[in-house]
């Protein structure tokens, strides 16, 4: 889900012809990432996790954070269920979705402590408390209170009665 909110952050950038290392209108990039069914919460979360000031309608992004933290979400990602990922790989799609200037900044320095290599050509990622903790019950959270608050004129209905 991350990964996917991620994605969906940068192709929104590029349609609207933005770069990810200049202010971000929060409110205009939500509206179009909405447009890829990733609910406003997660996206909101995303971008607090990774923005370097907090506050106002226009936010920037963290270069050294956003970087750290797509590799950990891109390594997590292609760990489900496959298992180890080639390194070449892994760096190679990891630096195509971010700006050119924070390419360089994509290595396995970045990541230490998040993941773990079974062989030197292969990485996997390290199970830690940050990523899936705060993902997991922010989805729960929106399970639990998406649909029942769309209805609300259903509790007044009784009271009409």
């Amino acid at each position: 889900m991350l990964w996917k909110v991620w994605r969906s952050i940068v192709s929104a950038c590029m349609l609207k012809g933005l770069s990810l290392d200049e202010s971000l209108d929060i409110d205009s990039l939500a509206r179009t990432v909405e447009d890829d069914d990733i609910p406003i919460p997660v996206f909101h979360a995303v971008v607090n996790r990774v923005q370097a000031d907090r506050g106002g309608i226009d936010v920037r992004l963290d270069a050294t954070v956003c970087v750290q933290w797509t590799g950990a979400v891109l390594l997590q990602f292609r760990s489900e269920g496959a298992g180890p990922v080639a390194v070449i790989d892994f760096l190679r799609n990891w630096r195509d979705q971010l700006p050119e200037p924070w390419r360089e900044n994509a290595t396995l320095d970045a990541l230490k402590g998040k993941y773990t290599q079974p062989s030197k050509d292969t990485i996997q990622f390290e199970q830690s408390e940050e990523i899936p903790d705060q993902t997991g019950s922010l989805l729960a959270q929106l399970k639990m209170t998406g649909p029942q608050s769309r209805k609300w004129h259903e509790k007044f209905r009784s009271a009409r009665r």
